[in-house]
């Protein structure tokens, strides 16, 4: 998401056609679907774990950082 907002701005920076409105609304429809199930799945593997979500949440981005992948 960030990049498609660096590449092109928010939408209301710019006066965009009604497909490229769509596109970006899309596009972030889905990268909040992906984060909202991305945080489930943590919380669940945090319960069955029995620990708590934020040191999860803190090993996993750890392990982004380390591996070059985080954003």
């Amino acid at each position: 998401m960030d990049e498609l907002r660096n590449s092109y701005g928010p939408p209301t920076q710019h006066t965009w056609t009604a497909q490229e409105t769509e596109t970006y609304e899309t596009a972030l429809r889905a990268w909040r679907d992906l984060d909202r199930d991305a945080r489930s799945a943590v919380a669940e593997y945090a319960r069955e774990q029995s620990r708590p979500r934020q040191e999860i949440e803190t090993e996993l981005n750890e392990a982004l950082r380390q591996s070059g992948s985080g954003n």
